[in-house]
């Protein structure tokens, strides 16, 4: 998300003194690179280009981005207070600690009062996006919301044959891991293979530990090593008509997938249509509406007369 840039950059100052925890104290937030930037704003024009996003669409959109954006700003300033408010404490620890003079209990609170007061700030804060996220993903339709669970972030956009529309650096299917293991395995030559089948076997069980839950990892184990074992054994022209249909069987149960905050809809809205240069992109596509001329209004042809005189068979329709 592109507040956490706001918040995670944040200053932990650990205080060896006894019974007193570390605090965590403000600084102002790091500034966006104009490369940082100029990515950013090329991950979502792909989305944007995606969603095929209505006229009446991008004007919802807009204030909501722009809000954002306001919130935004409150934060920026606020945490500069914050930072303002720390550096009189701040001293007065900094040169009790270099004595080696015990932490007063009256220097402890101040402390902790700023701590908390930024951690009230940062979930004031994410409560503010995920509102204004919720009120995004309502301005999508079904299909464009799928879109934006699917979208996997590129900077060049890598067309898919299936769905011409899709955006993004990957299969839709969300992964293709599965297919780059297959192709991997045939090339290895059989001694290579055996000689390293337990590290490969290791190393891939604990990347899908790491992103399933609840799944029988020695079942998986059997399932892959009997569908590598069939790839390895097939002709080339076998194997080019069957590789997507193992590729599936590798695949663990999307249910048993671990799902982290942004692959989730309002996690995803918050991440890519939050951030800093959606204003000015909207703006550009609503722009860009303005210059092409509406579409003619479909005729129901139903209503239409044919004519009474038909040429070659075919009969005109009168306009």
């Amino acid at each position: 998300m592109r507040s956490t840039r706001l918040t995670v950059g944040l200053t932990l100052v650990l205080v060896a003194a006894a019974g007193w925890p570390a605090c965590i104290l403000a600084r102002p937030p790091d500034k966006e690179t104009p490369a940082m930037a100029l990515h950013d704003e090329i991950q979502v024009l792909n989305l944007l280009g995606s969603l095929w996003l209505t006229q009446a669409q991008l004007t919802a959109m807009l204030p909501l981005a722009q809000e954002a954006e306001q919130g935004r700003e409150v934060l920026r300033k606020r945490m500069d207070e914050l930072q303002t408010l720390f550096m009189g404490p701040g001293q007065v620890l900094r040169n009790a600690l270099a004595r080696g003079d015990r932490v007063e209990d009256h220097m402890a609170g101040s402390i902790h009062l700023l701590k908390r007061q930024q951690e009230e700030l940062q979930t004031s804060h994410e409560e503010f996006e995920k509102g204004l996220a919720d009120r995004m993903i309502a301005v999508l339709d079904d299909n464009q919301k799928q879109r934006l669970l699917d979208y996997k972030p590129c900077l060049v956009p890598t067309p898919d044959l299936r769905d011409p529309d899709r955006i993004g650096s990957s299969s839709p299917t969300g992964d293709d891991g599965p297919l780059k293991l297959l192709d991997r395995a045939r090339k290895v030559p059989d001694a290579r293979f055996e000689a390293r089948r337990e590290e490969m076997l290791k190393k891939l069980l604990e990347k899908v530990e790491k992103h399933y839950a609840g799944l029988d990892l020695a079942a998986f184990r059997t399932r892959v090593e009997l569908v590598v074992t069939r790839a390895r054994a097939m002709s080339a022209l076998e194997y080019e008509t069957s590789r997507e249909n193992l590729a599936q069987e590798l695949k663990p149960p999307e249910a048993n997938r671990r799902h982290r905050d942004k692959e989730t809809a309002e996690g995803r809205a918050r991440h890519f249509l939050l951030r800093p240069c959606v204003p000015k992109l909207l703006q550009e596509r609503l722009h860009l509406l303005t210059l092409h001329q509406p579409p003619q209004a479909q005729v129901d042809l139903g209503h239409v007369q044919a004519q009474v005189n038909c040429k070659d068979g075919k009969c005109a329709l009168n306009r």
